[in-house]
């Protein structure tokens, strides 16, 4: 009975890359792909797909640490190359490829000096010293979202009062700009700050508060319960939709500022006060938390992940001239050498493939199965670290001449390690002030600039962005009146934390502005 159900099960699978076997095909070639398999079978759900809520989980098993933005990448890099509309999910040969990846890059980093952290160390310090003398000692401060939302007192205090955390609460019935020296006052002074955002508030504020206090290096554990649905009411104002959507990317820059500093974001408030208490009673920092204390931990959020897979597609397609989506043993020769420039023969991928045919023509391999034989093949040849996407890199361009249809990612990462003295950051969508006013100075002078305006932009190109402005000497950054620049304040909070080398043009937004067709009030952009 139990055998009868595994063949049932097995059949039941409709996804192309597990249709495979039933096509009597193959894609396990070596003890590489078998693993993963097992490791992609045990978070499938039976469906041959990697969902996008079970991805962490996936590369967490073979001890890699993406970020959400790292996920992300992978999501939108494979549905890319794989032809597909839906962007929730990748398929086995994709993972294989991403898991190479992310470990070659983790074994590069490992072997690079540590950064220089002495700036933010030294600036803690200083910000410890200057506790002020009329505050008491506590050791957590409660920031984040206020009124209408109650989870201070309903679940964050009573746990810390059972944990026999000390505590500050900065809500007031009443609240007036005296307050704000007080709550500053009050976080120098805190040893943890715990910061939660719910669907009930906007949390604009708080999200910039984050940010700076991430920057400057403080500890802090930083809770996401959601965000408020477009139509809900907030200070009697309707939540438009293009007001979510700017919330949307301000959330998004938040978590990858915070996982780039290897800092876990929560979306659970009792296991966030747990890992406060374990975080201040044992005296680890809160990047040492792991998923045993139920944190979600991050390693090397900075790397660039979805170039090998980008890589691989173009050789698989410029070989497979009459998109066919298959190629045969010729061509997969062909393809592979056009990577890695090495040879393989017809002889070995036969050895390596489970199925036998009369003529070598008959058998074709999709991009999927591809993309697992060039992992298996990796392995096999231990390239030393950082030559096998070197070698993609550079056979590709020499065979195929692919550049010369570059996508807009491809064009900023050619320039992205050119140092350059200003990032033109802050508003972009409806803005003119880059080619009207910034740039004709900035060459007028002989200064050096990076522009990331695109016609289109999407969170695709935010860890680009990063790799840009790490190379650029000073920040610019224009908050126009027209924009609400949400994603943009908190990058520059974060900035402005570090003590880069920042300058910065801030508008007001006026009664009766319209962005993105909808009127702002007074009331909407108090945040």
């Amino acid at each position: 009975m139990a055998l009868w159900s595994a063949i049932t099960s097995l059949f039941s699978k409709t996804d192309d890359s597990t249709t495979n076997w039933i096509r009597n095909r193959n894609i396990v070639y070596g003890d590489r792909t078998r693993t993963l398999l097992t490791v992609f079978e045990k978070y499938d759900g039976g469906t041959g797909k990697l969902e996008a809520g079970n991805i962490t989980a996936a590369f967490n098993e073979v001890n890699l640490y993406p970020s959400r933005a790292q996920v992300r990448d992978m999501i939108l890099c494979a549905s890319e190359c794989s032809n597909r509309e839906s962007r929730d999910h990748i398929l086995f040969g994709e993972f294989c490829i991403f898991v190479s990846e992310l470990k070659e890059k983790y074994e590069r980093e490992s072997s690079l000096p540590p950064l220089a952290t002495d700036k933010i160390k030294s600036k803690h310090k200083v910000l410890k010293r200057q506790k002020s003398s009329t505050m008491s000692r506590f050791e957590v401060f409660l920031g984040g979202s206020c009124v209408p939302s109650t989870w201070r007192q309903d679940v964050a205090i009573p746990l810390l009062k059972q944990y026999g955390l000390t505590y500050f609460d900065p809500v007031h019935e009443i609240w007036g700009p005296e307050l704000v020296e007080v709550e500053n006052q009050a976080k120098k002074a805190a040893d943890l700050l715990l910061f939660v955002f719910d669907d009930v508030t906007r949390g604009v504020a708080a999200m910039v508060e984050v940010a700076y206090l991430v920057g400057q290096g403080r500890p802090v554990i930083l809770v996401v319960k959601g965000l408020p649905p477009s139509g809900v009411m907030i200070n009697g104002q309707t939540l438009h939709r293009s007001e979510v959507q700017d919330l949307e990317r301000a959330h998004a820059v938040l978590f990858d500022l915070v996982e780039r500093q290897d800092i876990p974001v929560f979306d659970d408030l009792h296991t966030a006060v747990h890992c406060a208490a374990k975080v201040l009673r044992m005296g680890i920092s809160v990047k040492d938390l792991t998923k045993t204390d139920g944190a979600q931990p991050v390693q090397n959020a900075h790397i660039c992940v979805g170039e090998s897979i980008i890589l691989i597609k173009e050789a698989f397609d410029g070989v497979d001239t009459k998109q066919t989506g298959h190629l045969d043993m010729n061509d997969v020769c062909l393809s592979y050498k056009a990577l890695t420039g090495k040879d393989l023969t017809v002889a070995e991928i036969r050895s390596i493939s489970s199925v036998s045919y009369s003529r070598d023509e008959e058998l074709t391999f999709s991009f999927q199965e591809f993309c697992c034989i060039v992992d298996e093949f990796r392995a096999m040849t231990h390239y030393s670290i950082g030559d096998f996407f070197y070698s993609i890199y550079s056979s590709l361009f020499t065979l195929f001449g692919w550049m010369k249809n570059r996508k807009a990612e491809q064009v900023i990462m050619e320039d992205l390690t050119i140092r350059r003295d200003v990032f033109l950051g802050g508003s972009c969508a409806n803005t003119t002030w880059r080619e009207q006013i910034a740039i004709p100075l900035l060459r007028k002078h002989g200064i050096t600039y990076f522009n990331p305006q695109l016609a289109v932009w999407n969170l695709r190109y935010l860890p680009l962005e990063n790799e840009a402005k790490a190379n650029c000497t000073v920040f610019l950054a224009v908050i126009t009146g027209e924009t609400r620049g949400l994603a943009s304040m908190v990058e520059i909070a974060f900035f402005i934390g570090q003590d880069r080398d920042l300058v910065l043009s801030l508008e007001d937004i006026q009664d009766g502005t319209v962005i993105n067709g909808h009127e702002v009030t007074s009331l909407s952009h108090k945040f």
